[in-house]
């Protein structure tokens, strides 16, 4: 038994100083520019349990890997070369406790750090976005080593680097790990308006509307200004139906900022897209009153015809009220398009809507025209011209304001595809509305001057 633990010990005393000189190898391999072999010296030392973490083979193979990474000539020898380099820095920096390398090794892990960082960027090119992301959370975890803030200075910082995670989280429609660096960005404060358009997003798709909510109104809190959240806040209000607590915040913010453009253009829309459902809604009602009319109409028994009748007339009393409500959100509505205007004479959104605003003024004129009720011709044609004339001073001066959509679209640019496409889609509903506008006045040959406009605008947006 002595005998053979005798043997052993001398085996393990062998095997020790075996591995002890394949870290002498590596060094001597290394310092004589034979990368190839140092590297395997240094792995087989690194693998053994004897040397995994001897300081000095530490030392080296954070040496052979930086210079395998750092190297055109040995790049290919190893495709994680810097996550080795690394790890390998970031663990003799721990072990050695007499600071023979300590120096060395916090000017060598900050050097680690910017090559896992642009390792991160290879990795996403060979489509490797798992390696991306340990990638990024090594530069992270490296971060503490900033000695000197050599790394911060470059604007590697866990705000710059979390970032990117979530560019690649994006880019790879990841909406686990999106969600997870988006948050991670608002704890870190991260000033970027998109940060809480994207959270918004993703809890709205996910049918989470409190806690999109939630986000919606940190981000608006922190960029009050910003178009992207004031439009995605604008859709969830509407869509909800909460248009008065949707007015309430754009006042606040046109009480702050009184002279913003773009804000007085969102609020008068938003007393626009309430008018558009009051529309509805009167039209719904003066169905619903049509058909109680018409019934009363054959009813034989007296009660019930009375109780007909009395319906229909509540239901068209009603509609007064919601007409007068929708009659002074559009007053509003044009006050705030031409206040825009006047801030911002190329607003091509602001003449557009008011073009759409005005002309829709003539559908209530319609309506009188539809209903007119009388015994004579020549009584029909008097209240008939009457109303016609009021339409088409309407319609004339809605043609107006569309025209001014054609002349700020003609002075857009249409370098790009993007460029082009917008440019002839204001073109197309301009000529349309145009289209209508004129058929609507009986003029045929106008409304078939723009309908072969709009045709051409549609081809050219292709």
């Amino acid at each position: 038994m002595k005998k053979s633990l005798l043997i052993l010990l001398c085996l393990i005393t062998v095997s020790s100083w075996a591995q002890k000189s394949q870290i002498e190898s590596a060094a001597l391999y290394f310092n004589n520019l034979e990368i190839e072999d140092a590297k395997k010296s240094i792995d087989a030392a690194f693998e053994h349990p004897d040397t995994k973490d001897n300081v000095k083979m530490l030392y080296y193979r954070a040496a052979i890997y930086d210079t395998i990474f750092t190297s055109e000539k040995f790049k290919s020898l190893d495709v994680d070369a810097a996550e080795k380099w690394a790890l390998a820095a970031r663990r003799c920096l721990e072990l050695d406790k007499k600071e023979l390398y300590k120096e060395l090794m916090e000017y060598n892990i900050v050097n680690a750090a910017f090559a896992c960082n642009t390792a991160a960027y290879e990795a996403n090119k060979r489509g490797d976005y798992a390696k991306t992301q340990s990638y990024y959370q090594l530069v992270i975890d490296l971060l503490p080593y900033d000695k000197f803030g050599d790394m911060k200075t470059n604007n590697l910082t866990e705000k710059s680097i979390v970032f990117n995670q979530f560019y690649f989280s994006n880019k790879e429609k990841n909406k686990i790990d999106q969600k997870k660096y988006l948050k991670r960005l608002v704890e870190l404060d991260y000033q970027d308006h998109l940060i809480y358009a994207y959270l918004t997003n993703i809890y709205l798709e996910e049918g989470d509307t409190a806690t999109a909510i939630e986000y919606l109104d940190k981000g608006r809190s922190l960029f009050p200004e910003k178009k992207d959240l004031i439009g995605i806040e604008i859709n969830l209000y509407i869509t909800q139906g909460k248009i008065d607590l949707l007015l309430q915040k754009v006042e606040l913010a046109n009480e702050q900022k009184p002279d913003d453009a773009e804000l007085i253009y969102t609020r008068g829309n938003l007393y626009d897209n309430a008018v558009g459902g009051f529309n509805k809604e009167i039209k719904a009602i003066r169905e619903e009153a049509s058909t109680l009319t018409k019934k009363a109409k054959i009813e034989k028994n007296v009660a019930t015809k009375k109780t007909l009748e009395t319906s229909a007339k509540e239901k068209l009393t009603k509609i007064t009220e919601i007409a007068k409500k929708a009659n002074e959100y559009t007053a509003k509505a044009e006050a705030d398009y031409f206040k825009a205007i006047e801030l911002n004479p190329e607003m091509i959104d602001a003449y557009y809507n008011l073009g759409a605003l005005t002309n829709n003024k003539t559908v209530e004129i319609a309506n009188k025209i539809n209903s007119i009720d009388v015994k004579t011709q020549a009584e029909y044609d008097k209240k008939f011209n009457a109303l016609k004339k009021v339409q088409d001073s309407i319609f004339t001066v809605a043609i107006q304001q569309f025209l001014k959509v054609e002349e700020y679209a003609q002075l857009k640019p249409e370098k790009t595809p993007e460029e082009k496409s917008l440019k002839y889609a204001y073109l197309k509903d301009a000529y349309y509305s145009l289209q209508l506008i004129y058929a609507g006045m009986k003029n045929e040959s106008k409304s078939m001057e723009y309908k072969a406009k709009k045709d051409a605008a549609a081809r050219s947006a292709k």
